[in-house]
């Protein structure tokens, strides 16, 4: 194993017996195996930790660990990354896959553009046995005040930004790293941008599955929204990124609180259409009690 050009490749996963089989298959089957890949199983109650021993028992790359008790999404990813020793980290959930050439192709693009932060591919939503819909290519390159204004204006499209294959360095002193908040993932993207540009390349790609966390009813308490961040659920995000911004660039200030105003009340709008929906299930469920 050549530290110097190992790539670490986190895989939090819970629960995934349906999907972890391919997930593997894609990471162990990478053109660039100079790897090592970290599972860390957050106490699932089904046979996904099953599985996962089954590919380390023939693959000495892959590390198994098993969370205690259920660590929560967030902690579970800091985790991955906390155990892993290479230059070059990524994560991989574990209802997705990569090409075979995703780490090689973005593997050598960082390698020849110091520049860079991080690299990507494109990328594609798997929606069931449909065909799958190609992503918004979303890069942020440029100096800082474009960096920061792109991603802010749509971090809605910024799935394969995350994915992205990272100079670890730029991850290692990240200050939230585990803290469970709604854009838990959008700061560490914000946070990375501040080291350099997020490329995309246009080769390989990145399947990520539809029916993420974003997409469940119980998707804000998921991420920490209770009782009073019911009020400004974005807080967190929003407080890191302007005490971030003030200590690196305070004159950017004013031109960040207009996207993040626009951020901020368009995740009120998805709380309110949330809580509506959970509302008229309670009362579809009463209704049809009393009949």
């Amino acid at each position: 194993m050549n530290r110097q050009n190992l790539i670490s490749v986190g895989v939090p996963v819970y629960n995934a017996e349906k999907t972890i089989s391919r997930c593997l298959d894609s990471i162990i089957n990478q053109s660039y195996s100079n790897l090592e890949i970290i599972i860390s199983d957050n106490n699932s109650t089904d046979r996904t930790l099953e599985i996962c021993n089954s590919y380390a028992d023939v693959d000495s790359r892959i590390i198994v660990v098993k969370q205690e008790s259920n660590i929560g999404p967030a902690r579970n990813f800091a985790y991955v990354l906390e155990r892993s020793h290479g230059t070059y980290f990524c994560w991989v959930a574990s209802d997705d896959m990569r090409s075979a050439d995703f780490l090689q192709l973005n593997h050598e693009f960082l390698s020849n553009n110091p520049e860079a932060a991080a690299s990507t591919s494109p990328h594609e939503f798997l929606v069931n046995s449909s065909k799958p819909i190609l992503g918004k290519s979303l890069s942020l390159c440029g100096e800082f005040d474009f960096r920061v204004g792109k991603f802010l204006s749509d971090p809605w499209n910024s799935h394969a930004l995350f994915y992205s294959l990272y100079k670890k360095e730029n991850l290692q002193d990240y200050p939230k790293l585990g803290e469970n908040f709604l854009g838990w993932d959008w700061a560490i993207i914000f946070y990375v941008s501040l080291f350099g540009n997020f490329h995309r390349i246009n080769q390989g790609m990145i399947s990520l599955e539809s029916g993420g966390q974003s997409n469940r009813n119980d998707a804000l308490s998921m991420s920490g929204v209770k009782g009073v961040k019911y009020l400004y659920p974005l807080s967190n995000f929003v407080f890191f990124v302007i005490i971030t911004t003030w200590r690196k660039k305070p004159s950017l200030l004013l031109k960040e609180l207009k996207p993040l105003t626009f951020l901020s009340l368009r995740i009120l709008r998805y709380e309110y259409q949330l809580l509506k929906h959970k509302l008229k299930l309670q009362v579809e469920s009463i209704t049809s009690t009393v009949k």
